[in-house]
This record gives C-alpha cells, structure tokens and sequence, in this order.
C-alpha cells in the first residue's frame, strides 16, 4: 500500500486524509465512512483509478474491500482495508475491448469494401477499361484488407501475451450457441489440455459453489456485470479456487448474447490469507504473549494472553505505548544493550528478562523468546517479533515443591525409624539421617554398597531371599533381621517395603521402614529364659508331686475318710493340667533355642487320627467322625503330628462344647496331605483369625472359656512349618470353624 501512495512509514499513526490526500479525491474515504457508520463489508470488485504512482499522474486500478472491526460488543472501533493492484488485467480487459471494437470497425469497412468489390465487377463486365480500373482498385482493397488482418492478428497476439503476463485465461462466450473460446492460459487454469466443450467448465465447477455462480449469472443478466469466486475440481481430482470476472454484451434488441471476461487462479493467494487468520486465532487463544514491535520502538500488535499479562486496556494504548514503559529504568537498559542489540545483530535472543505491569507496576520475570523479522525481498529488518511466558507460576511452583521437600526432609530426619526408598533394581535411593545414624552410611555409600551387607551373615540368606522374591514380583515384604550398628553393637531390624508405582503405573521399586526392635527382642528372650527355667525349675516338683498322688492312690485308705478318693482324684487332675502347661512351656523354649528335632518315620495316617480321636471322644459326649484318605502311608514326625491333630480335637472339644460332631477329614491336593479338623459351634471373628498361630493369643470374645496359655495353636504352627507344610484356619461366626495343615508327601 505504501508503494501504491508512494509514501514511507512515517504516514503511520496519522489522520488518512492528512496522509494520503488523494484518498479523499477516489472514493478511498467514503468507503470507510460508509463502513464505520453502517458495520457492513464494503467491497469494489471492479477496480478504482487512481493517480498516485510515484508522485506521477499516472492511472492504476486495484481491487480494494473494506471489513468492519468489532469489538465483543458489536461496536465496530477500526477497519481492515485490502487492494490488490489489478492495473495490468484492467489495461489487458480494456485492451481486448478495445481490440474486439477495431475487429468490429474493421469487419464493417470489409464489408462495405466487398460491396465495393462487387460493384466494381458489375462494372467489369461493363467494359474492360473499367474492370483494369477495378482490378487495380481491388488490388488497393487487398492490400488494405491484409494490412488489418495482420494488424488484427497483432493484437490478439498482444492481447494474449497480456493476459498471461498476469496469469490471467480469457473467455468469449457465445450465449445463442452455446459456444465458447478460450485462452490456453483458461485451458491450464481448469486443468484441460485444450479448448473443451462449455458444459465442461461448467460442470468442473465444485458442487457446492455451482450455486453460487447461478447467482451471478442472474445479477450479470442485469447489470451487465459478472464476478464470483468458486472452487474447480481439476479432471485429476485436484481442487483450485478461482475469480471469474466478466462483461455481458447486448445485441441491437437488448438482448445478452456474448460474455466475455477472465479468470484468475488465487488459490495460493486465498492459502496464504487462511493461514493468516489461523495464526491470528492461535495467536489470540495463545496462553504466552505474542508481539510485533516496530523499529520505532512501539509494538503494532500484542494478543489477549499478552494484553493480560502487561496490563494494556485496548489494542489503541498497545501501539501508543513505548516499550520502555513496559521496563523499569535499569531493565530497559539491558533490553536495550543486551536483548535487542542481539537481536538485531545475531537475528535472535533468548532468556529471561523483566517486565513491569502498566497498571499495577508489579515487576516479575517472563521467558522471551525473540527474532529479528526481515523484508522477504530487501532482506532490511522490518520488526521484531516477541513470545514471552510469565515465570510466576512456575517460579511459585517450584517454591512451593521445595518447601514441601524441606518439609518432608524435616520430618523423615526427625522420625524415630529409618526411612528408605529403593529402584527397581533394589539400590537404594533415599535414606533419612536416622537409617545414617543407625548403620553409619550416607546415601551416597548405601548407594554404592547394597543395604543387604550390612545384615548379619547368618540372616542374610533368608533376608536375601526375602527381597528379591519381593522385588521380581514387584509385592510387599516384612522380615526381621539382625546386624552391627556403626557403633559396632548387634541391633535387630523390622524392616517393611512397599511396592510403588510411576506415573505410567509402572513399578517403580520399593519405599520401606526400618524400625529397631532390640529392646523387644531383648525382652522376648528374657521372658523365654524365664520361661525355659521355670518350666524345668517346676517339672521336678511336678512329678514328685504326681508320683506321691500315685502312691497314695495304691494304699486302701478309703476307711480313713470317703472323700479322700476324691480329693486325690482332683488333685490328680490338677497335676495333669499343670504338667501339660509345663509341657507347653518348654516345648516353646525347645522351639525357641532351635532344640525341637524332627525324628521322622513313616506310619498310616487313619491309624494316628484313630488313636488321637479315641481318648478324646471317650472323655467327652462329642463324636469324632474320620473320613477321607485315612490309608495314606505319611513320612513324618509321628509324635509331633499327633500332638498337633490332638490339640486341634481338644480346642474343638473346649471351644465348641455345643457341637454334636467333630469332623476330621484327611486328603490328598496337588502331592500335598491336608487333614483339617471340623466343629460346629460359635466361629472365630474374622479380625481375629490372622493372630491365631501367635504366642500367648487368646479369643477373649468366645462364650466358653477355657483354661491354657494360648501355645497349642503356637507350637503346632512350628511343628507344621518345621515339616515344610502350611497350616490355617477357616471360620464363620454361628457356624463353626475348621483348622487345618498341609504336609509334602
């Protein structure tokens, strides 16, 4: 558009008149009037003339529109205005006008020279001087004749040339016949090798536009004028829009009878402003500001993220604010020397800058990224462009992040158990300062030295075997294990992982605990040598007290009073219950002090359960019922089975007095023998199932209490597990319970 004025920037940021005078004079100026005052799309398809052309009274034509800007409001605050110099195919149009007018003049002076021709023979005949005369006149006609032909030629030749130059394809049309003529340029256009029938241009326009040249047709009919846009599908499937511009001739009774015009392939042009208003709406819905700044120092445009951020009110106060408004002294100093000086000189720079807040005057930091834009063709800088992110959230982000790891910091280095994180590949990767203080490494060194070698040798097997189980099947673990503190003293470890997950559900390794138990390992053993010297402390008064009742009970002393029978019947009793806790109790310390040997042999199992059911069922009204595989040949521990079968029967017996029935069932399951034993009376809560097997546990909810320590189920559990089986237990409160375990065949 400058070019067109002849004018330089400096117009820019001026009244239109004061700027351009001659816009006043073609219209330019009443077109915006019109479309500030009615919002409407002006547009003049015909081309304007003017005479601004280097200063030179020159004419040129262009297309121009005029669109409406609007805000949110409908309020129409600026107008977008578009030319495209149309001189060359204007002066090709008038041209070809002109030429068809000589071709119509000189069709008329041929046909008033034939008539000539034609007297002049009728004069031929009439005598032979005459037709000499004649003959030398229509030699002169000939001659005249060619030269115009020629000279018509000419023009068409030029006319074409025209055309072309300005990627312009002509057409006639003939309205009467049905008939068209076409350039070769028009034949390229619609993609035809060369002239094709009219219904096949026609018919290439695209289906969805064939109505929109229907309506220009109607208006051309009219007014003489014809002008659409419509897309052209191409015979090899390619599609193109053209601008079809042309002139409806009228014969002597009014009626239309030829077109003639041109079409014009814009589909780049027509790509190029799409792009535009897509890079317009991404850069209006961009989250991060995008600005042009001007050589001036003044940024001709911002978007709405960037209008936010720096606090501009209207697109007007963005190009009438200098951007070192946006700055603070200091920071525009640097903007100067440091950001635009590379960008001028490197064509880019970018990093983080400050910026000041027009209303607020807040000061924050913003990543910019920023280039030097340059004139296609000069290759001179023309711009500057911009894209900055505000840093505050990030920045508070990352504040926020550090805090709550100084925090997590702070309470892992204050919590009384180690703290540790492991890889998926087991190394540690994390560790709080008490697992430092306990085992003297730092994480750098646990690290670098598996946490498995501070475990004490004798433990390391299991405790190896424990985690890498763990770990290849990506599960919890729990073990206890010992090893040597950094000061050299034997601790005792309870150590917990977790497995965790990545963001993409992927394991990612374990977090885990340590937590010291000396002090309760410490008073576990106190309390099992107490218990190992109590127990053999009280067998020996135990037993003599049993073989005095013995002793007693083989003198006839009935005579002496009826109720001492009794009382040594009692005491009797008493003496068994005692000697079977003492039993218990030293069973346990046997277990704990890994004294209790197996002496394996092998023996029918219907046989065992037989002689473990008998006393048991004839010392109680209940019935002992045995079924399943009771001819199985077992290699086991006779002795220690029987205690386990009989101490399941005697909890069935004491715990389910109202059950009728006890069902002991033996059976074979995967090269396993399982024998379980069955009652039915008041069940086990379900909470308290899990802690059956533990020492000393009692369910202190059951009805029928019963006398014992709460070791049967304890030392039948290490009896199974001593054997390499399983052991369990089953129940359903008002139905009954089952217990039961598993032996390897």
């Amino acid at each position: 558009m400058l070019a067109i004025w002849n004018k330089d920037a400096t117009v820019i940021g001026k009244p239109l008149l004061e700027a351009v005078p001659d816009a006043g004079r073609n219209g330019f100026s009443e077109f915006l009037t019109r479309v500030y005052q009615t919002g409407d799309q002006c547009r003049n398809p015909e081309g304007q003339e003017m005479t601004l052309i280097k200063g030179k009274p020159e004419p040129i034509y262009f297309d121009y529109s005029f669109k409406p800007l609007c805000d949110r409001e409908g309020l129409v605050y600026g107008v977008v205005s578009t030319a495209v110099d149309i001189t060359a195919r204007v002066k090709a149009v008038f041209e070809l006008e002109q030429t068809i007018e000589e071709l119509a003049a000189t069709n008329e002076e041929l046909s008033a020279l034939n008539e000539e021709y034609l007297s002049l023979n009728e004069e031929l005949e009439a005598g032979s001087e005459e037709l000499r005369a004649t003959n030398d006149e229509m030699f002169v006609v000939r001659e005249a004749l060619e030269k115009s032909l020629a000279e018509l030629e000419d023009s068409e030749e030029r006319l074409l040339l025209a055309a072309d130059a300005v990627n312009l394809g002509t057409f006639d049309v003939d309205l009467q016949k049905r008939m068209i003529v076409t350039s070769g340029r028009m034949d390229k256009i619609f993609g035809f090798p060369e002239t094709a029938a009219l219904a096949d241009y026609e018919n290439a326009i695209h289906e969805e536009d064939k109505s929109i040249r229907e309506r220009a047709m109607e208006r051309a009919m009219q007014n003489g004028q014809l002008f659409y846009e419509a897309r052209l599908v191409r015979p090899d499937g390619g599609i193109i829009w053209a601008r079809v511009e042309g002139k409806v001739l009228h014969n002597q009774l009014g009626q239309p009878v030829r077109i003639i015009g041109t079409v014009f392939d814009f589909t780049e042009h027509r790509h190029d402003k799409e792009i535009q208003r897509k890079l317009k709406a991404l850069a209006d819905n961009s989250v991060d500001l995008m600005a042009l700044l001007e050589l001036d120092g003044k940024n001709s445009y911002i978007n709405e993220a960037g209008k936010k951020l720096l606090g501009f009110t209207s697109d007007l106060e963005v190009q009438e604010t200098p951007i070192s408004e946006l700055h603070t002294p200091e920071d525009f100093i640097y903007v100067q020397e440091q950001v635009l000086s590379s960008v001028m000189s490197q064509g880019k720079w970018d990093g983080v800058m400050q910026v000041r807040h027009l209303q607020t005057k807040e000061v924050f930091p913003v990543l910019n990224y920023t280039i030097r834009i340059d004139d296609p063709l000069s290759g001179k800088p023309i711009g500057i462009g911009a894209i900055m992110r505000d840093l505050r959230p990030e920045l508070a982000a990352k504040k926020a992040l550090a805090d709550s790891e100084q925090m997590l910091r702070n309470v892992t280095s204050a919590a009384p158990t180690a703290l540790w994180l492991a890889d998926q590949t087991g190394s540690l990767t994390y560790v709080n300062q008490t697992w430092t203080d306990w085992t003297g490494l730092t994480l750098e060194k646990s690290r670098k030295v598996s946490w498995l070698e501070i475990v004490h040798p004798e433990d390391l097997q299991r405790i190896t075997e424990i985690y890498l189980n763990a770990l290849n099947k990506e599960q919890a673990f729990e073990a206890e294990y010992r090893t040597i503190d950094a000061a050299g003293c034997l601790r005792w470890f309870s150590t917990r992982g977790k497995p965790q997950v990545n963001s993409d559900q992927h394991f990612s390794g374990h977090a885990g605990v340590c937590i010291d138990i000396t002090s309760q390992k410490e008073l576990q053993k106190q309390k099992d040598d107490f218990i190992s010297i109590a127990s053999h402390e009280l067998k020996t008064p135990i037993t003599s007290l049993k073989a005095a009742i013995q002793l007693l009970n083989k003198y006839d002393i009935q005579s002496a009073n009826p109720l001492v029978p009794k009382l040594l019947l009692q005491a009797g009793k008493s003496v068994d219950q005692v000697s079977a806790l003492i039993d218990d109790l030293l069973n346990v310390s046997r277990l704990q002090q890994q004294q209790l040997k197996l002496n394996k042999t092998k023996f029918i199992l219907g046989e065992l359960l037989t002689s473990c059911a008998s006393p048991i069922e004839f010392a109680s009204r209940q019935e002992v019922r045995i079924s399943g595989d009771i001819d199985l040949e077992v290699f086991a521990d006779e002795h220690q089975i029987a205690q386990v079968v009989t101490n399941f029967l005697t909890n069935a017996i004491k715990y389910a007095p109202d059950s009728l029935v006890i069902e002991v069932r033996a059976e074979q399951q995967d090269g396993h023998l399982r024998v379980s034993v069955t009652d039915y009376g008041q069940g086990i809560p379900p909470n308290r199932l899990k802690n059956l097997f533990e020492r000393f546990y009692r369910v202190e909810e059951t009805i029928h209490q019963a006398s014992g320590l709460g070791l049967g189920l304890y030392i039948s559990a290490e009896i199974i597990q001593r054997h390499g089986g399983k052991i369990g237990a089953e129940s359903e409160l008002g139905k009954g319970s089952t217990f039961w375990f598993s032996l390897p065949r």
